[in-house]
């Protein structure tokens, strides 16, 4: 398959644009200037290997540009630093997005983006608003003057720093007329949105929660949804549809094409029309980075024709990735642009094969071309998606689907409703209406895809994953490349060198490399999707009791007795819900009984929503005097029946019984960690403390309110991820054989302290670290075992043997209630 001239030059404007964008983000990343310098060179170099002089110059062009637009803002950055210090600054700055906020919890946080002046080159700063402001006033083109605590942010961050501030910002000069419209219009939908919620009518069981997703739809904003809200979302694949995407822009384009027609323009006037309806909408939107790539890559796939003419599209989108650097260099860094790219590189380049071989199996075409171009999305965004959430959703190829026809109809019609609302007509409620029962249906599709029996692929995390999985995908192309094309080989022979020659696809060399990738290739899935997760339950010693999860800097503790094994009890979940799925899925937790929240800090319960579907009832701590309780709004969120333990309460689960010994029922607090439940385990022979967060004051408590043969246990939860907030008195009363510690390697806190693991040496305690073992088990017969270690002498074993004491039964057998 020879390449004409054409064809090459574009596939080197594909080169370029890809790599330069991988030198932009790696020098933002390493914050080296001469990292862009080294990539840019061996750009050039790569050019002029295949003898292209033409693109190595266009390439050495592009680079000295965009080398310098980076270098012009970094200066800029540089020079706004010099006048900042970290004590109370005052700042003048001009809005340039809409007010964002976001609902975590019952607590809401807003900010909003501004520039330091009006140059082209003005860093941007992030302003962190308090929750209680009202943003009406914050439209984009609106100068304020803000007065708070400056912090600079690292180089590979868009804005160059944030400002948090209690006061409201102050209006020097509002936005234009214009621009307050659309703000208005924005505003009039939001709230439009908050009221329809709360309404009463036929429809609301349904109709009504779909309300808050409109504005979402139409102009990207996401106020109104919390996160639980957003997972679902993000695993059904859907997150992408409340963002403003390629979707939103089309849908501006043939609506005002539309309009045009019926007005009877011709073409020239109508493409200015076009232009127009598509600026009018940016402005609604505002600057975001998400528009300028749902624009460009939308005229990516639309001059390409969805693949049909490869070289063009390709080019295009070599062309587009430079546009968007060169415009934003801090683009180079997000992850939104990332997939943009992956996602549209994958519908250019499978959309059309897909398409012709659904058809060819009866599909009709439009049903064929939705299932081909998500199929093409997800398959160029599925390496990314290893390193940006570890999994492969497999959900998300049937919610995009079934979405595909609704999507239209949630987006124009929450646009026709933005601007009804906007300008005061009268059938904005109407569209309203419609808008939120096609949003109502979305919702649904998500919620059913996410409850599967199968919502992800099984597949190696981080670049290890991403690797083997752009390994197959190159195995694949090698052999559909061969099985077509047939094989070129350049024979070289006694006396002259013959041209590159065809070796026909039936003779055997070439059978042997079709089959052989394919063969790999397999081999590869079928060990990561099938052997490898069934290996990772079965090494795991099936009589163990106590099990610590590695999930990072955070707690996650599982008791179970081993002769029942569903009756489960889960200690804190631990703040990353990827690390929490995959040790449950190694332990084969299916169901928990029992789930204990010690207190309300996100390290102990950040990752609450993964086993939100699987917990029959929970515990959690006494409240402190803070006057809010995200906690509290996320568990009634989930339907998990929870009930607020202290010292005292005690039961049983199968033949594991528990006791929380702290804190007392009178007590009061502002702190969280001193309001931590202290839980204490019994298992036949076996006893365990966990210790929560709990500091030296509260250990204290325990010493001088519980009997000596109360603390005396086999195993104790180190507390506070071994913080040197300890106190030896209580660790010498427990004497523990092992020590259990729940944290994050390499962590900014410094935990464990040595003042801790020293102690913990001198009682004789055997140490279980997270960080260095990785997810650990202890058994009823004494026994521990290791996933892994940092010299892997002990990795998938058992390191040590221990035989438990007799110890004094917990009172009371009560099961939970």
């Amino acid at each position: 398959m020879t390449l004409t001239p054409n064809k090459r030059n574009s596939y080197f404007l594909l080169l370029a644009g890809l790599g330069l964008w991988a030198v932009t983000a790696a020098t933002l990343l390493t914050e080296k200037y001469w990292v862009f310098v080294a990539g840019a060179i061996c750009l050039v170099l790569v050019c002029l290997t295949a003898r292209n002089i033409r693109a190595a110059s266009v390439v050495a062009l592009l680079s000295a540009f965009l080398g310098a637009q980076l270098m012009l803002q970094i200066q800029a950055r540089d020079i706004a630093a010099l006048s900042m210090d970290s004590q109370q600054q005052t700042l003048t700055l001009k809005i340039i997005e809409y007010p964002k906020s976001k609902l975590q919890g019952a607590t809401k946080s807003q900010w909003t983006t501004g520039r330091l002046s009006n140059t082209p080159y003005a860093p941007a700063v992030r302003v962190w608003l308090p929750e209680d402001t009202d943003t009406a006033g914050l439209a984009p083109g609106t100068t304020v003057s803000v007065t708070g605590l400056v912090k600079q942010k690292r180089l590979d961050s868009p804005e160059a720093f944030e400002l948090n501030t209690n006061t409201a910002p102050l209006t020097t000069a509002p936005a234009t007329k214009l621009e307050q419209t659309l703000h208005k219009a924005r505003s009039a939908l939001s709230t439009h949105s908050k009221n329809f919620a709360t309404q009463e009518n036929i429809f609301s069981a349904f109709v009504n929660n779909g309300a808050k997703y409109v504005p979402g739809f139409a102009v990207g904003d996401t106020a109104l949804l919390d996160e639980q809200d957003f997972s679902v979302l993000r695993a059904s694949g859907l997150l992408h549809l409340t963002a403003v995407s390629g979707g939103n822009c089309a849908l501006v384009l043939a609506g005002v094409s539309w309009a045009a027609g019926l007005l009877g323009c011709r073409k020239t006037a109508r493409l200015l029309l076009q232009a127009g309806g598509l600026a009018l909408f940016a402005l609604a939107v505002g600057s975001d980075s998400s528009l300028q790539r749902a624009a460009v890559m939308s005229g990516v796939i639309l001059i390409g024709n969805f693949g049909g003419v490869k070289h063009s599209s390709f080019a295009s989108l070599g062309a587009a990735a430079l546009v968007l650097i060169s415009c934003d260099p801090w683009q180079a860094v997000r992850a939104g642009f990332a997939l943009s790219i992956a996602a549209t590189g994958g519908i250019l380049l499978l959309a059309q094969p897909l398409k012709r071989r659904l058809t060819r199996w009866g599909l009709p075409e439009f049903l064929a071309l939705a299932l081909a171009v998500t199929c093409a999305a997800q398959i160029g965004c599925a390496p990314l998606l290893l390193l940006l959430q570890g999994d492969l959703p497999l959900a998300g190829i049937l919610a995009n689907l079934l979405a595909a026809p609704l999507a239209p109809f949630a987006t124009g019609l929450g646009l026709l409703a933005f601007i009804q609302l906007g300008l005061n007509f009268g059938f904005g409620d109407f569209c309203f209406f419609l808008a939120s029962s096609a949003c109502a249906l979305i919702e649904q599709i998500a919620r059913f895809s996410v409850q599967l029996p199968i919502t992800v692929l099984a597949w190696p995390e981080g670049a290890g994953g991403a690797i083997q999985l752009v390994f197959c995908y190159a195995l694949i192309f090698a052999s559909h490349n061969v099985a077509k094309h047939g094989l070129r080989l350049h024979r070289v022979l006694r006396k002259r060198k013959q041209p590159w020659q065809l070796i026909s696809t039936q003779t055997p060399l070439a059978k042997l490399l079709v089959l052989t990738p394919l063969f790999v290739a397999t081999a590869i899935v079928f060990a990561n999707t099938v052997f490898r997760p069934v290996l990772a339950t079965q090494v795991v010693p099936t009589d163990w009791v106590i099990a610590g999860c590695d999930v990072g800097q955070g707690d996650a503790f599982v008791v179970r007795d081993p002769v029942e094994a569903e009756t489960v009890m889960l200690i804190d979940t631990g703040d990353n819900k990827d690390k929490l799925r995959s040790c449950l899925t190694k332990l084969g937790v299916k169901s928990i009984q029992m789930l204990v929240l010690t207190h309300d800090d996100r390290d102990h319960v950040g990752a609450l929503e993964e086993v939100s579907g699987v917990v029959r009832a929970a515990l959690i701590s006494p409240p402190t005097l803070e006057p809010e309780r995200p906690l509290l709004y996320e568990l009634d969120r989930a339907g998990i029946a929870a009930a607020i333990a202290t010292a005292g309460d005690h039961g049983t689960l199968g033949g594991v019984e528990w006791e929380v010994l702290a804190p007392r029922r009178d007590k009061i607090s502002l702190d969280s960690n001193s309001m931590s439940l202290v839980v204490r385990i019994k298992y036949r022979d076996l006893t365990a403390m966990f210790m929560a967060d709990t500091g030296e004051a509260e250990q204290q408590e325990l010493i001088e309110t519980l009997d000596s043969a109360v603390l005396d246990v086999d195993i104790v939860k180190v507390a506070h991820h071994g913080s040197k907030n300890f106190l030896p008195e209580l660790l010498q009363a427990q004497s523990p054989k092992w020590a259990l510690i729940g944290v994050g390697a390499d962590n900014s806190y410094g935990h464990p302290s040595r003042q801790v693991l020293d102690e913990l040496d001198q009682l004789g305690a055997i140490t279980l670290r997270t960080d260095k073992h990785g997810l650990f088990v202890l058994t009823a017969a004494g026994k521990a075992w290791v996933s892994q270690t940092l010299d892997q002498s002990h990795s998938g074993a058992a390191i040590a043997e221990i035989k438990y004491a007799r110890r004094t039964p917990i009172r009371g057998k009560e099961e939970l209630g």
